[in-house]
């Protein structure tokens, strides 16, 4: 009688103890982000955003803060006013050896004062083997178009992309 209480016990300990499920700390830690990344380009706060960008992103791509700087004059929305709805979203967890990394890459509509835009982000959470990687990757970003749930290739801006190297191209 005493281990089958336990044994019915412990999936409510375990369910209780783990905290919130994964996917719901994702969300809120992009929302959370992403409604400050919103703020720091209708204020034109270049350093922030920089500094939401992981450190190896930083040292990879020497236009960065230019490349900051075009998406703050590009962005022209404003307050940020709703979420329009999710394009989709998906995150990718790489275990090995007790070690951990995991990436998020969102994709959203929003609506802002001035204008809608649509936008797509990728961004490092943890990475047990290489710190310097957690932090933002890439955003990018277009005019909200109905139907469209990811940016316009043929109209968004990109910030954190490398280029290519010539051997690449080639």
């Amino acid at each position: 009688m005493k281990h089958s209480l336990l044994f019915l016990s412990l999936p409510i300990f375990l369910l209780s103890s783990c905290g919130p499920l994964k996917g719901g700390t994702d969300e809120k830690f992009m929302t959370k982000n992403v409604e400050t990344l919103i703020d720091n380009m209708n204020n034109k706060d270049v350093d922030a955003i920089y500094e939401t960008f992981s450190n190896n992103r930083k040292n990879a791509i020497p236009t960065l803060k230019d490349d900051i700087r075009s998406l703050c004059d590009y962005y022209q929305g404003g307050k940020l006013k709703k979420w329009i709805k999710y394009g989709g979203s998906g995150s990718k967890t790489y275990y090995e050896n007790h070690k951990k990394r995991l990436t998020i890459h969102d994709s959203f509509q929003v609506e802002c004062e001035n204008q809608s835009y649509t936008i797509a982000i990728s961004w490092r959470r943890y990475d047990s083997w290489e710190k310097d990687n957690v932090g933002l990757w890439l955003i990018e970003m277009s005019e909200y178009e109905e139907g469209v749930n990811w940016p316009n290739k043929d109209t968004k801006i990109t910030v954190g992309e490398e280029e290519k190297s010539t051997s690449e191209n080639q």
